[in-house]
Formats: C-alpha cells, structure tokens, sequence
C-alpha cells in the first residue's frame, strides 16, 4: 500500500485550508471595492442636489424665470439631466424638449417617495436623485417644488464591470502565484530536510534494521 509523503500531505493540508480563505478575501475585496466606487459616484451626485436647491429655491420664489432657463441650462449636458418637478411630481420646467421627454420617461418609471432611484430608458442606465425645494421663510417644511438631477450611468456600470474583471483576474493570479510556491517551499524546508534525516539516520542503523521492510516515509523511518 502506498503511502502519502509528509512533504504531499503538508502542501495538501496547507492548500486545502489557505485556497477557500484567500478566493473568500479576494471575492469579498472585489465586491467592497465596487460598493465604494458606487457610493462615491452618489456621494457626488449628493453634493450636487444640496448646493443646487438653495439657489433654484430663491430663483424659484422670487420668479426669476431667466436665472432659472440659464442654471437648467448649464447643468444639463449629454450625460447629466436636470429638471424642476411641481408638489405633485409633475414635470414642471426643464432647459430643452428631448430632456422634458427623458424626464417624462423617467417619472413614470420612479418608485413613490423614492429619493433615489436607477431606470433604463432604451439602452442607457440613469440614476436619479429627488430633492425637495422648500420655502425656508414660510412655514417650516414648505416644500413647494421638487429638483431631479438625472446622471448617465452607463459606462459608468461597464466600467464597473472591468474594475471587477481585472481585480478578478489580479486576484486568481495572486492564488495562483501562492498554489505554486506552496509545493515549492515545503519541498524546499519539510521534505529535503526531512529525507537528509532519514539518510543520516539510516547510516546509524544496525543489520537488524537492516532487514526489515524499509519503511514508507520520513516519519515512518523515524518512529522506528
């Protein structure tokens, strides 16, 4: 019957309990570092909305239409939206028609009472945050109007996805690197050593030892 060498047994035992531990650290870091980036991105958006509602409050109450065209109008482009919502929800006035439509599209995908919220319209990802405008001279907690800030996701998410995909792969070498010293170094400081011993051990030995079955392994031949 063969038996396993200690030097196998060693790298087995330390592959089989350093494999699972390392792919669940590597997975876990893999989905942290995409949760992070994702709450930076809204982080961003966040700051956005609440330096932008004092102004649009004041410009809103005060009926400054011509201010209100000029800031909806700077702060749209090709991947960030903005629109003024009447108390109801109500598309109430945006900078161009094709942002009234996408924001038309967008209301009638969004949860009730949802400050934030992602839709797909078509083939392009948004994620929409909702604040509201409030008369901070009136009565308190006056909200009178709603402000959408709509951001173009969509590359955003590809972009993700290959965050993930190069961690994934830099994690698997990284697995890979260690499987492969792993033999190496037990070979290196447990087995050699361990077979050294045994020949010195064996230059000892008397003709009685001599005859008998050689044994199987280093710890075989060292219990004898």
């Amino acid at each position: 019957m063969h038996t396993m060498k200690v030097g196998t047994r060693l790298t087995l035992v330390l592959l089989l309990a350093l494999t699972p531990v390392l792919a669940s650290y590597m997975y876990w870091s893999v989905r942290r570092s995409s949760v992070v980036y994702v709450h930076d991105l809204k982080r961003d958006i966040r700051a956005t909305t609440r330096s932008l509602a004092p102004a649009l409050e004041n410009d809103l109450l005060q009926k400054e239409w011509d201010e209100l065209d000029d800031v909806l109008r700077r702060m749209t482009d090709a991947t960030t939206k903005v629109a003024l919502l009447n108390r109801d929800g109500s598309l109430l006035k945006t900078s161009d028609r094709a942002t009234s439509e996408l924001v038309g599209q967008l209301l009638r995908t969004k949860p009730s009472d949802d400050a934030e919220f992602e839709a797909w319209i078509g083939e392009t990802n948004w994620f929409c945050r909702v604040v509201p405008l409030k008369d901070r001279e009136g009565q308190e907690g006056n909200t009178f109007a709603y402000l959408l800030v709509a951001q173009d996701w969509t590359d955003i998410r590809e972009d993700l996805k290959e965050r993930t995909a190069i961690s994934a792969l830099a994690a698997f070498a990284v697995i890979g690197v260690i499987v492969a010293l792993i033999p190496l170094l037990v070979r290196r400081y447990v087995s050699s050593p361990l077979a050294e011993l045994s020949r010195r051990v064996t230059r000892f030995s008397d003709d009685e030892l001599r005859d008998r079955p050689s044994p199987t392994n280093e710890v075989s031949l060292l219990t004898e």
